[in-house]
């Protein structure tokens, strides 16, 4: 259960900052018919930032092998991210 759990404190402290600063963001979870999944889309300007998390300290490349499904999907998609415990 870490994972979900590490999961739902990201989501809680990525609105809190929008939050903040009195901004509403448009957070969305993204999968497609394939199973190719976001956890993070926020969409501004018509453009997806897409954000992964990982449960590891040393990520790889399949983790953004699902980004590529926005821009199949039609989302213009611009600098994305993962957060995980690198250092």
């Amino acid at each position: 259960m870490s994972g979900p759990i590490l999961g739902t404190f990201v989501f809680g402290a990525l609105l809190k900052s929008w939050w903040h600063r009195g901004l509403r963001p448009r957070l969305h979870y993204y999968r497609d018919k394939d199973g190719a999944a976001v956890d993070f889309v926020f969409v501004q300007d018509e453009r997806a930032y897409p954000v992964e998390m990982r449960k590891s300290a040393s990520p790889g490349k399949e983790s953004f092998k699902a980004f590529a499904s926005l821009e199949r999907a039609g989302l213009p998609i611009q600098n994305g991210g993962i957060i995980c415990f690198c250092p």
